[in-house]
């Protein structure tokens, strides 16, 4: 166990696991405030790596907290956290397709992930437990599974637009939605013995939005100012084969957001 361990933290240190990452859509409690919403801010918003490998599996034997956090120090941006301030987000409905929009700063492959679980009333005094979320996983739009994988690509600034399908039974005035993004760019020691990259313990971030699903048409009333994206390219999943008359998400996108490529340019600001 000790040479399992010895030989990832050696190539963790390499630089295996180095980059960053963010949910903006919706917007994590981390980054709320870079859509003006009244939250704190956090200027290390892309640094919830659960207190990196180190802490995460030397120390806490692989737990994480539900947002991010070290699971053994100051949970900032779970519900006791000072970055929680119950405001939502972003109200949806029952079964809609959403868009996720995910921000990494270097491409460290693996895998995304996406949960919810409701709040159990309007006195929220606990954040929501691990179990409640691993009964909400999210499955892809398209229906491929509940893990997007980051596409091998030399691209170092790329954001994702990852589209996801809410629950058709679920509605909630304040769900916990949590994006997990489980790295593979660090070397471990496989099952079968061997060594090799995506292999054993990788970085992990985890992020937490508030938001709300009912059949309620009431906008949400937060005055959102422009937010200056840091990426340059948008990466986005293949198109569904059929004519340009694309079904929803797609249809949403207007002009050369249309075209079917693998990367998309955003807007230079």
């Amino acid at each position: 166990m000790w040479i399992i361990l010895a030989v990832f933290v050696v190539t963790s240190m390499l630089g295996g696991s180095s980059g960053e990452g963010r949910m903006t859509d919706p917007p994590a409690r981390n980054a709320m405030w870079r859509f003006g919403y009244p939250t704190p801010t956090n200027y290390d918003d892309d640094f919830l790596f659960c207190g990196g490998p180190m802490i995460q599996y030397a120390l806490n034997g692989g737990k994480c907290g539900v947002c991010g956090d070290s699971f053994d120090g100051v949970r900032e941006h779970e519900v006791t956290g000072r970055y929680y301030r119950g405001v939502i987000a972003r109200r949806y409905r029952p079964g809609e397709i959403i868009d996720t929009f995910i921000e990494l700063t270097s491409n460290m492959k693996g895998y995304f992930e996406f949960r919810v679980c409701p709040y159990p009333d309007d006195n929220i005094t606990k954040e929501v437990s691990e179990d409640c979320l691993n009964q909400g996983q999210l499955e892809l739009a398209d229906g491929s599974g509940t893990r997007y994988y980051v596409p091998d690509s030399p691209a170092a600034y790329t954001s994702h637009l990852v589209p996801v399908k809410l629950p058709a039974a679920l509605t909630c005035d304040h769900c916990l939605m949590q994006w997990q993004y489980v790295t593979g760019n660090s070397y471990g020691v496989c099952e079968n013995r061997t060594e090799a990259l995506g292999c054993g313990p990788q970085k992990m971030y985890r992020n937490c939005a508030d938001i709300s699903i009912t059949n309620s048409t009431a906008p949400i009333s937060v005055v959102h100012k422009p937010y200056r994206h840091s990426l340059n390219r948008l990466h986005r999943p293949p198109l569904p084969p059929g004519p340009l008359s694309l079904p929803q998400p797609w249809s949403n996108l207007k002009g050369p957001m249309r075209r079917p490529i693998g990367y998309w340019e955003l807007p230079r600001v």
